[in-house]
């Protein structure tokens, strides 16, 4: 999300918007779970909100991302928006 547009609800819209149409895409596709990358601390903080929980042991380092990862059977339960 470009700096200017954060703080607008949008990463939110867009995060929640990609979950459902992943936890549809189970009906057809077997899936266990969604991986993101997080490139900065924010981000990581971000996805946190929504239960992303840290993958494979791999923190963020400078120019690294951090994978997180998020389960189906928990998207479903974070599909509302969490901003104030």
């Amino acid at each position: 999300m470009d700096e200017k547009m954060q703080g607008e609800g949008l990463g939110e819209l867009l995060l929640l918007d990609a979950l459902s149409k992943c936890l549809a895409g189970t009906e057809n596709i077997a899936a266990v779970g969604v991986i993101v990358d997080a490139i900065n601390d924010d981000a990581v903080r971000f996805y946190e909100r929504y239960d992303f929980q840290q993958f494979m042991g791999l923190r963020y380092t400078s120019g690294r991302p951090e994978s997180l990862r998020c389960a189906c059977r928990a998207i479903s339960l974070n599909l509302k928006p969490k901003t104030k």
